[in-house]
């Protein structure tokens, strides 16, 4: 229709993932995209907070709740501090499972 301003109240951020969705505002005078979520760190729960496009990348030291079905939390473990080249070390390493799938 002649004379009418039409715009869309959702659209994109530029950004993937769950930071993709947001809604057109005016900011300081000018129609700009704002993200209904802002990234923020990664947390382990199936999500992608950073909003890079990958899930839970980063070893992220939290766990969300509800914890995402696969899950562990690094208790402790040992390995050599140095090896000389083509030299074989042995690790041990102990974890417990924080989610909720067995």
């Amino acid at each position: 229709a002649a004379g009418r301003l039409v715009f869309r109240v959702t659209c994109e951020t530029g950004l993937v993932g769950a930071c993709r969705a947001g809604r057109v505002r005016c900011m300081e005078g000018t129609l700009s995209c704002v993200g209904w979520v802002q990234p923020r760190p990664e947390v382990r729960d199936g999500l992608d907070e950073d909003c890079d496009g990958v899930v839970d990348d980063g070893a992220p030291l939290a766990t969300g709740t509800p914890p995402p079905p696969l899950a562990a939390e690094w208790v402790d473990g040992a390995w050599p501090r140095a090896l000389a080249a083509s030299q074989a070390g042995e690790v041990w390493l102990s974890f417990r499972n924080v989610g909720r799938a067995p």
